[in-house]
């Protein structure tokens, strides 16, 4: 269950931090330094709420959760935040969740938190700079070290092609 603290101030240097220990523990230095690209960068929510202050949100429902007691892992981190997601990337976490059996790694988590935000860009929908080759090859070469190198196939679906 989420909780929403209204009027509550989240600090978002401290949910990144927090965030980034988590991983870092994990060794997913490549996927961190993504996320924080893209979580400063402005993104719209209908209500012009930039990515800092949807992490300070999705930082109040974790500390909310941790208040009750509840062990806040990955999974409860991720349901949170999907109140900030379109409907198609909601739906795509929310598959992923359920199908957790398969053997893929958080990090096609990221990938698509990161590659719809490329989609768009591209199609001209999106943030402006969007990823270019440079970007998606060093997001290609994290994701590989990471242990995802088999999975090429389901890479350059959420990517595109080198």
């Amino acid at each position: 269950m989420l909780i929403d603290l209204k009027g509550k101030e989240g600090a978002a240097a401290a949910a990144w931090k927090r965030v980034q220990d988590r991983h870092l523990q994990k060794g997913l230095l490549s996927v961190l330094t993504w996320r924080k690209r893209f979580y400063t960068m402005e993104r719209n929510y209908g209500e012009g709420e930039t990515m800092v202050q949807y992490l300070q949100r999705v930082d109040e429902n974790v500390r909310a959760l941790e208040e009750l007691d509840y062990t806040v892992d990955e999974k409860e981190i991720i349901y949170t935040a999907l109140q900030g997601l379109d409907q198609a990337a909601n739906e795509a976490l929310l598959q992923y969740l359920h199908l957790e059996q398969q053997k893929w790694t958080k990090v096609w988590i990221w990938e698509v938190l990161i590659s719809d935000e490329a989609r768009k860009v591209d199609a001209g929908r999106g943030l402006e700079g969007g990823m270019g080759a440079a970007d998606k090859a060093s997001f290609r070469k994290g994701y590989q070290q990471q242990g995802g190198g088999g999975k090429k196939k389901e890479l350059d679906k959420c990517l595109g092609p080198r």
